[in-house]
């Protein structure tokens, strides 16, 4: 059986959403942050499951007893750098979740995002292979990578993000199609 780390960002600044914190943001009843922390922590497919968050109270979403499933090991990690952009969540992640043989990567603005999607990309990960979800040619996440990455990932430059390892390494890629593009999409205006 594969360890899958599922690595949740939520360090971001939504400059693009406003004034407010959007991961806080209440949409459908509940802060936008807590509804991937649901959904994977529902799945019981991810150990560990690290949230890497830059605020005290987007990361009391995770704090919360509510989302806790019998055997999710979950990981709060603080981001105290989160000017360096994504690229430090994604090494601080890394580095919580530890040796894994599959880092999954969900950004915490996507409330559409199902069970169903995110397994129709875990079933084509593979040794050596990033495999990332598409709609009409638009990529999307979440993206997971092998292992064969992880020093890629721990390695990022200044600027850079998970994608640009995909461009680097783009015989790597799966692309998975996803019918339903709402699934892939993400809040970042009011």
């Amino acid at each position: 059986m594969y360890k899958i780390a599922a690595i949740l960002t939520a360090s971001g600044f939504s400059r693009r959403f406003g004034k407010e914190d959007k991961l806080l943001y209440l949409f459908k009843g509940k802060p936008l942050a807590r509804h991937t922390l649901e959904l994977v922590t529902r799945m019981n497919r991810f150990n560990p499951v690290v949230f890497v968050a830059a605020k005290p109270e987007v990361a009391a979403l995770a704090e919360d007893a509510g989302i806790m499933r019998p055997g999710v090991d979950l990981h709060i990690v603080f981001n105290n750098r989160p000017e360096y952009g994504l690229r430090e969540s994604v090494r601080l992640g890394v580095i919580a979740a530890g040796d894994a043989d599959f880092y999954t990567f969900f950004p915490c603005d996507m409330p559409w995002l199902d069970a169903a999607t995110v397994d129709a990309i875990l079933k084509q990960s593979a040794p050596g292979k990033i495999v990332r979800p598409v709609h009409n040619g638009q990529p999307g996440n979440p993206c997971v990578f092998a292992a064969d990455f992880r020093d890629a990932l721990l390695s990022l430059e200044a600027g850079e993000r998970p994608r640009d390892i995909q461009k680097r390494r783009s015989e790597c890629v799966v692309s998975v199609e996803v019918a339903d593009g709402a699934a892939l999409a993400d809040i970042d205006r009011l």
